[in-house]
């Protein structure tokens, strides 16, 4: 049996692989030629000017010229509302082909954090923690409290859990320790039953006013009340309004 593949063999495959090559040697000049063309035959234009034009705005103004849009990203800034354009890339006033991607990015607003919780805190504490969220420590209120322990934090103003811009101002109340004998505070209802709020009430001569509201919290309970707890009422009117939870 003759082999398969002899010189004569070998040559003419030789010879194949070589035509093969050189149909794509000239295909891939071809094409780029082509394409080449293609690109020159478009007509130069001037990139406008989309920065401070909303996303539809940039959108409209750069099709009305034949070029393309792409968005690169969103960006905090609060200088600029949300939406609009805060810088593009080619810049306005560059010469382009039609056909060009011009990327644009985007203002997200003013960066919003969310506050954190400084209940019972100190100062220091509580100013470290507003720091490490990129918020600030304002103004400080000394009171008494019958429920936080001298120098802890009390309340605060945003209250915890909303939103906040960055570096906003956080104001504290800061307790001063329990009360002096002739200084009356408004007791604590929040997360009692309506029998416990009516006897503690009762217990220390206040005038209670019962609400109800729909609430996600357990049925039957205190969620907020007015004035709020450790509120000094020495001369004031002894009264407390508290919002019970219904469904």
């Amino acid at each position: 049996m003759q082999p398969m593949f002899n010189g004569k063999n070998k040559i003419k495959w030789g010879r194949i692989a070589v035509i093969v090559l050189a149909i794509g040697i000239a295909a891939y000049f071809s094409f780029n030629k082509v394409m080449s063309a293609m690109t020159h035959n478009k007509k130069e234009v001037i990139v406008p000017n989309v920065v401070k034009k909303t996303l539809d705005g940039a959108l409209a103004e750069l099709s009305s010229v034949k070029l393309a849009i792409s968005k690169g990203g969103d960006e905090y800034n609060m200088n600029v509302p949300p939406g609009v354009v805060l810088r593009q890339n080619p810049p306005a006033g560059m010469k382009v082909r039609e056909g060009k991607v011009v990327k644009v990015y985007v203002s997200r607003g003013g960066e919003t954090i969310s506050v954190p919780d400084l209940s019972g805190m100190s100062v220091r504490n509580a100013d470290i923690a507003l720091k490490n969220e990129g918020l600030t420590l304002g103004e400080i209120t000394k009171r008494y409290s019958e429920t936080v322990t001298k120098d802890g934090i009390i309340d605060q103003d945003p209250l915890p859990g909303t939103s906040a811009d960055e570096w906003a101002l956080v104001n504290v109340s800061v307790s001063e320790g329990q009360p002096p004998d002739n200084v009356k505070l408004m007791p604590n209802f929040l997360g009692k039953t309506l029998a416990q709020a009516r006897e503690i009430a009762s217990k220390n001569s206040i005038k209670i006013d019962i609400k109800n509201e729909k609430s996600n919290e357990p049925e039957n309970t205190v969620i907020r009340q007015a004035p709020e707890p450790d509120a000094d009422i020495t001369k004031g009117n002894k009264a407390v309004t508290v919002y019970i939870s219904a469904k």
